[in-house]
């Protein structure tokens, strides 16, 4: 028993043995014809790029977008109108003459200064007193005075023009009710460029300037 014992013993170390020549063997021959030792050990993934980079990319295209945005609407506001009270027009002895119960239209005068180096035109004008205002001009015509209605009113640069009686005047086309000494509206007159100029005309007695 003991000697077939021991024979088994030998028998299993001699193929321990022989397996692990096979494997040293197998590996010499592997680095001898340039292949890299088989090894099962995996390499950690850095997952670290696949992570961030999203969220870069995320986090900045919607800044770019917003930036564009915000510069668009700067290119807006800078081609909005000029602000009406920068207009440098000085208007100065704004009134209108008192009306009785059948005038249905009325007049509006004043001087109008042109500070600018510019020439400025009144294209029309509005007031909520009349249901409709007309430029109009008072010309000679055959021998006799006749007034006319004008498209504009030019005030050249540097210069001061009045609108009067007699020449240039801003009519009141039938008003709602007569106009009475004392009182006032308002009026706002409509410039070239869409600028316009608020004003408030004073209404004074017949044929009395301010």
């Amino acid at each position: 028993m003991k000697i077939s014992r021991f024979l088994t013993l030998l028998l299993v170390s001699t193929s321990i043995a022989a397996i692990s020549a096979q494997a040293s063997l197998l590996e010499d021959l592997r680095a001898k014809i340039g292949l890299k030792p088989k090894t099962t050990t995996e390499q950690p993934v850095d997952s670290s790029e696949e992570s961030v980079s999203p969220a870069v990319e995320v986090e900045t295209t919607p800044a770019v977008e917003a930036e564009a945005e915000i510069k668009e609407e700067d290119k807006v506001e800078t081609e909005a109108e000029e602000p009406a009270d920068t207009v440098p027009v000085q208007i100065s002895d704004l009134y209108a003459f008192q009306t009785s119960e059948s005038q249905k239209n009325g007049a509006v005068f004043m001087t109008l200064e042109n500070t600018s180096d510019q020439e400025y035109r009144i294209k029309g004008a509005s007031t909520d007193i009349a249901a409709s205002v007309e430029l109009h001009m008072m010309d000679m015509a055959d021998d006799k005075m006749e007034m006319r209605a004008v498209p504009e009113i030019i005030i050249p640069a540097g210069e001061t023009i009045m609108l009067e009686p007699s020449g240039y005047h801003i009519m009141l086309m039938d008003l709602k009710a007569p106009l009475e000494t004392g009182e006032s509206f308002p009026m706002r007159l409509i410039l070239n460029n869409d600028a316009f100029i608020e004003t408030t005309v004073n209404i004074t007695a017949a044929g009395k300037k301010p």
